[in-house]
């Protein structure tokens, strides 16, 4: 059966919204609701030029929206819109699926990159003589077609459950002169995990690459069992690639399976070696419980985290900051920062007005505040004056008549100096409990040393957007109401859609059951 797409007739709903005192305006632009058919969703931006963007979609009946759910294969679709996100041409992938679960029969698709000429490549792989293959082949951008494949890599299957296809993954420096495809692939049986990583230049050139079998985690010290890194390398920051070209990783594993006690493990992998460099960070009096990494204004590795004075990680106790060297992982500095009641305080309420009364009379007692381990990094940024600020947020799920709901709810930002000291730490207020993950969470945008951010408020029915700025004043105003008679009409945004598409603007979709609107997301 032919599936026909269209957009409807756009009409733009401008919305401007004025966020402290400085000259920064966010503008948000929602299109009429477009038709799709049976689980059809937007996985998002593969690519903008002069003229307009591409989008890719999927669609199955076995298919969840954007690219998550259970796992039969989906048919892709790559569509064309013009400057007005108008549907210009539409054309289905046909001979390479989408499989999200159950591993491919024969190729499977990895990941879209655009260039620096602004040339869309679609990656794929598959299987062949006891080999995976990965390749890449150019949209041509008139017809939607593609050209011929050309092989970039070719690395042998060391036994069957080390297939790669599905496994395949990009990573962008910061500057956009490299990107670095890897693939980490290993088994609870297998001695250790196969670690592909390949380096390349903006034209596609390659620089560099690494195949070799890389030590996890047992009690005695770095040998070759695997507790669980593949899973944790889907967390945010925990991959990162220089302008030099270091590919620098950070790996959570668990010491006991099935415990709550961690260990993190840093990679870093480099043009002129045949393995990678490791270390791991170990537990003493202080356990480790969240970590990201960050290359910072001086090019120095910089993690930081949360630490907990508890073995059962009950409660964060505390800020961890470590300055490595990229290359050779050589501790630089390091610190643990204590949390005062302040900054518990700070990190747990947006202001006083939040506290409860039962709160307060704790606070007004004396009585020690504890911080919920289960607040969960989401991000982290450089400033200008090489400070960096953690963005994390707070996440529970409980089941109730059957249905397991996801609550997101506070905010928290946490400035720290060069030197490891806090400046500030700011808490955001909001509330967020849904049956899916797709509309919970918040989409950051960082601009000239201010994160500004755009989510759904559920209990509300409503959109917001805000800002922090780099003295960590915060602010969030209404921008669309998603009731039956707002301005959405009962569509949600989906943050996991959006992508930066050019210079402050980011696009992204709103949905509800079989239906979406596009939402373009302007910082001027």
């Amino acid at each position: 059966m032919k599936v026909k797409f269209y957009l409807a007739a756009l009409i733009f709903l401008s919305l401007h919204l004025e966020l402290f005192a400085q000259e920064k305006t966010i503008n948000v632009e929602i299109t009429d609701p477009t038709s799709k058919g049976l689980l059809t969703g937007t996985i998002g931006v593969i690519g903008t030029v002069d003229d307009g963007h591409f989008l890719l979609r999927a669609i199955s009946k076995g298919f969840s929206l954007y690219g998550k759910g259970v796992g039969t294969k989906g048919v892709l679709v790559v569509e064309k819109l013009n400057q007005k996100y108008g549907l210009e041409k539409s054309r289905k992938i046909e001979d390479i699926p989408m499989t999200v679960m159950n591993k491919a029969k024969d190729k499977s698709f990895e990941f879209f990159y655009q260039d620096k000429d602004k040339d869309i490549w679609l990656f794929y792989s598959d299987a062949f003589n006891n080999k995976n293959r990965l390749f890449r082949k150019k949209l041509d951008q008139e017809t939607l077609a593609f050209e011929a494949p050309i092989l970039v890599s070719e690395l042998p299957i060391v036994n069957k459950r080390l297939d790669r296809r599905s496994n395949y993954s990009i990573v962008r420096s910061e500057d956009n002169s490299k990107f670095a495809v890897f693939s980490f692939v290993g088994s609870k049986s297998n001695e250790g995990s196969e670690a592909y990583v390949e380096v390349f230049d903006a034209s596609m050139n390659s620089e560099w690459q690494m195949n070799t079998s890389i030590p996890e985690y047992d009690k005695s010290g770095p040998d070759t069992k695997l507790y669980g890194m593949i899973k944790s390398l889907n967390s945010n920051g925990n991959i990162r690639l220089s302008n030099e070209g270091v590919f620098n990783m950070l790996s959570k594993v668990d010491i006991v399976k099935g415990g709550n006690e961690f260990m993190h493990f840093m990679y870093s992998f480099y043009r002129g070696i045949d393995d990678p460099v490791i270390t791991y960070l170990k537990n003493t009096d202080k356990y480790l419980l969240r970590m990201s990494l960050i290359q910072d204004k001086n090019k120095d590795v910089r993690l930081a985290g949360y630490y907990s004075n508890d073995k059962k990680l009950k409660q964060i106790d505390g800020l961890f900051v470590q300055s490595l060297n990229p290359f050779t992982l050589a501790i630089d500095k390091q610190k643990f920062i204590p949390f005062s009641n302040e900054n518990k305080m700070d990190f747990l309420y947006q202001s006083e007005s939040y506290l409860s009364g039962k709160e307060k009379r704790k606070i007004e007692k004396g009585k020690e505040i504890e911080v919920p381990s289960n607040t969960y990094i989401k991000s982290i940024f450089v400033n200008e004056d090489n400070s960096i600020t953690l963005a994390s947020e707070y996440y529970e799920s409980y089941t109730y008549n059957g249905k397991i709901y996801h609550v997101n709810n506070d905010f928290q930002f946490t400035n720290i100096s060069q030197n490891g000291e806090i400046n500030w730490i700011q808490n955001f207020n909001k509330q967020q409990k849904d049956i899916t993950l797709n509309t919970n969470g918040i989409y950051q945008m960082y601009e000239s040393g201010t994160i500004y951010f755009i989510y759904n408020e559920p209990l509300e029915r409503e959109i917001r957007v805000g800002q922090i700025n780099p003295n960590g004043e915060v602010s969030a105003k209404t921008i669309l109401k998603s009731s039956k008679g707002g301005e959405l009409k009962k569509f949600w945004l989906v943050p996991g859609t959006i992508s930066k598409v050019g210079d402050n603007t980011y696009l992204g979709v709103a949905a509800k059951l079989f239906k979406e609107r596009l939402v373009k997301i302007e910082i001027n």
